[in-house]
């Protein structure tokens, strides 16, 4: 179900990033010809395991949703009407503003170093997983968007207020950890305050 896509319990392998190629039918090529061979690795729905590929399934949801690429559906729904206009999926958008290339410290030749961390782009079938470039000021945007969901449906009514909060309960208890795995925050409950997060790259 979209539940389990979100909530990470799809039970499928999820970290297969062939490239399926850089048009418009990157997604619906990834899920018809590279979907279908990934090992189911538990049951569906029985435990928590991060799943990158449901997210590139669930951009293709979205493609045959609303009969539009991800890019402009994730544009015109969603980074819009929330004014997120230095928020960008296209390589050809983000190389037009200024960007900070992501660095790692790790071990080289026996020294450890801090380097540009390669590849710099991510295959475009696993845009919907991680391929977003942003702002500070957007993040922060964004974000108020999420702590406001008891009280407002937000800019445009982007999403009800009761999907955000659904966004933010916790389905799936993460193993060795406090944390729970909402649809699609990381969850805490600290001392009767709830707070969601989300690492990413």
């Amino acid at each position: 179900t979209i539940g389990n896509l979100l909530d990470h319990s799809a039970g499928f392998y999820g970290d297969d990033t062939t490239d399926t190629g850089s048009n418009d039918d990157v997604l619906a090529r990834y899920v018809a010809e590279r979907l279908p061979l990934l090992p189911q690795e538990f049951p569906l729905g029985e435990f928590f395991s991060y799943n990158n590929v449901g997210f590139t399934t669930l951009g293709r949801l979205i493609e045959v949703t609303t009969g539009t690429s991800y890019y402009a559906a994730m544009s015109d729904l969603l980074f819009a009407p929330l004014g997120l206009h230095s928020t960008f999926l296209e390589r050809s958008d983000v190389l037009q503003h200024p960007y900070a290339d992501g660095h790692v410290t790790m071990p080289i030749n026996g020294t450890v170093v801090t380097t540009v961390q390669l590849p710099l782009w991510i295959v475009n079938s696993a845009d919907p997983a991680g391929g977003i470039w942003s702002t500070t000021r957007d993040v922060i945007r964004y974000g108020r968007f999420h702590m406001a969901s008891d009280t407002v449906a937000g800019p445009a009514n982007v999403v009800s207020p009761e999907s955000l909060a659904q966004m933010q309960e916790p389905m799936l208890p993460i193993p060795g950890t406090s944390l729970w795995m909402g649809r699609d925050w990381f969850v805490q409950d600290i001392e009767g305050f709830r707070t969601i997060g989300h690492g990413g790259d």
